[in-house]
């Protein structure tokens, strides 16, 4: 387990320590070489000229018909064929469960397949609501699918990797932890257990319950009756605590629960820092091999700058820490 804090000096998010091995300070590039993080002047100063370069080679498939509703995924390949991983990055879009779209944040998807990886940007369903159920079991879906068809597609079935931001990343935990047991597929198809190699969140809701207490900034976003709408009812409700647990990743974790990446930004005012410090405590509890990078300068979406020192710090991170879970 490795947690590391880049600092510019604002407090840690609770239960996190200060006194972590890396440290990021206001400079930067030169807290980049402490950190032995490489960060380009370069890249920074070309990033708005770049956010909307969209990846080439994008295939679309429908992975599953769900009550007449077409699920597809938007497949990116590797961009050197030569140079495939063999490993599958399934991403899960955001929008507070209830929109959003899939492909909307394509450079992370391009940037993963020119690093070898083959990836899945996916639908779910984001309506009717309450939907906490059918879009876990919509992710769980494309995993299967990505499984059964690991050949065509040219990946191996052990090698899959669940990736989200923001709501997409508490689906991806979601599923991530679920996979492991046999749940509902696409409906009512009870399938064998799926897991899957690792999971990667941003900025992730991960205690329902704690969040719907203590919501972040609602002149943003109203937590509480984004929650209200997802699982179906207020958590003070009669029989809403345990709907509240099952759809929390720091309630579903095992020590079974596969190799965990997370992200938080300190300033995020969608989803409180909290949520990462919560669950780092209750995968550390459980002997979950993991990695909790926080960033306490930034906000929620600070990735959008795709390009930023944010960025760059958690792309580097990212790659040795897929490099270290790989098979």
């Amino acid at each position: 387990m490795r947690r590391e804090v880049f600092r510019d000096g604002s407090p840690s998010p609770p239960d996190v320590p200060r006194s972590l091995p890396v440290c990021i300070p206001r400079s930067a590039p030169a807290g980049s070489r402490q950190a032995e993080v490489p960060l380009s002047l370069m890249e920074y100063g070309s990033g708005p000229f770049q956010q909307k370069r969209a990846p080439s080679k994008i295939r679309t498939q429908t992975f599953a018909d769900v009550a007449g509703q077409k699920l597809q995924l938007d497949q990116y390949d590797p961009q050197d064929a030569a140079a495939s991983r063999r490993s599958a990055v399934i991403v899960v879009h955001g929008g507070a469960w209830n929109a959003g779209k899939r492909s909307d944040f394509p450079q992370w998807d391009g940037w993963l397949a020119s690093l070898g990886y083959t990836v899945f940007d996916i639908d779910y369903r984001i309506a009717p609501q309450p939907n906490a159920e059918t879009a876990t079991n919509d992710v769980l879906c494309a995993v299967q699918w990505v499984k059964r068809n690991a050949q065509a597609v040219k990946v191996s079935p052990d090698r899959i990797i669940l990736m989200g931001r923001s709501a997409g990343g508490h689906l991806a935990l979601l599923a991530a932890y679920k996979s492991q047991q046999p749940v509902p597929i696409c409906g009512t198809e009870i399938s064998a257990a799926a897991p899957v190699r690792a999971v990667v969140a941003f900025y992730a809701p991960t205690d329902l319950a704690w969040s719907y207490d203590h919501p972040a900034n609602q002149r943003v976003l109203d937590g509480p009756e984004t929650l209200r709408r997802f699982i179906g009812s207020g958590l003070h409700q009669e029989n809403a605590a345990q709907k509240y647990r099952n759809a929390s990743p720091a309630d579903n974790i095992t020590a079974a629960t596969p190799p965990t990446f997370l992200v938080h930004g300190g300033k995020d005012q969608l989803v409180l820092p909290e949520n990462a410090a919560i669950l780092d405590r209750n995968l550390s509890a459980n002997g979950v091999h993991h990695e909790t990078i926080f960033l306490p300068y930034a906000q929620h979406g600070f990735d959008y700058n795709f390009h930023g020192w944010g960025s760059q710090i958690v792309k580097a991170r990212l790659i040795r820490f897929l490099d270290g879970i790989q098979p």
